[in-house]
């Protein structure tokens, strides 16, 4: 009597650390973490990696991860794109000796950088005493002109510029149509400031009194 028994892999049981979160700052930062591995019929061991890109489609760092299953990321640079609020991830795929697949994930965490402003001198055009601008006239300065110094290393950076007061020697007025129709302001302080983006519509005028 023969009995023929036919071997059956016997999957690889994987635990450990294999999450870990990073708060973007103004330096590559890394993390790491230890996988536990058992395997009743295959080496209990994983293949090694070295500065594997992650595969998240943009690849913010890369992954090393040995034979015992200790990994590292490693950013490759403080990626300061990363807008506050969003929260963005970089993964690898470890595999063990006999092909079981497990997933590591590195989940970024932006923060808001503030914008800059270049020391630059802003001119703003005025005219004279009664020349108000009329609906339909194209004049004045735009928003996007004055504010030409400011950048935002965040992605999707709104810039624009928010009016909290001017001097007692004009009348200001705003046009967010780009001067179809235009809009005397007053009563403008800290606390009722007027917000303007910086696009193709936002327009001030200056008239001296």
């Amino acid at each position: 009597l023969v009995i023929k028994i036919e071997g059956k892999n016997d999957l690889a049981v994987i635990g450990g650390v294999v999450n870990a979160d990073i708060t973007q700052s103004a330096v590559a930062q890394s993390v790491g973490g230890q996988m536990t591995i058992t395997d009743v019929d295959n080496p209990a061991q994983f293949l090694p990696q070295t500065n594997t890109r992650g595969s998240n489609g943009f690849g913010y760092g890369t992954f090393s991860l040995n034979a015992s299953g200790a990994w590292t990321y490693t950013m490759d640079g403080p990626h300061k794109e990363l807008v506050a609020g969003m929260v963005y991830t970089d993964s690898l795929t470890a595999v063990s000796a006999d092909g079981t697949a497990q997933t590591i994930v590195v989940t970024l965490h932006g923060t808001n950088d503030a914008p800059v402003l270049a020391d630059t001198l802003l001119r703003l055009t005025t005219t004279l005493q009664g020349q108000a601008p009329l609906n339909g006239q194209v004049m004045g300065t735009l928003v996007s002109n004055l504010v030409a110094g400011i950048t935002d290393v965040d992605a999707g950076g709104t810039r624009g510029m928010a009016i909290t007061g001017f001097n007692s020697g004009g009348k200001l007025w705003i046009s967010l149509n780009g001067g179809s129709t235009w809009t005397e302001q007053t009563g403008v302080s800290a606390s009722s400031a007027i917000g303007l983006l910086a696009d193709a519509d936002n327009r001030l005028s200056l008239i001296h009194i």
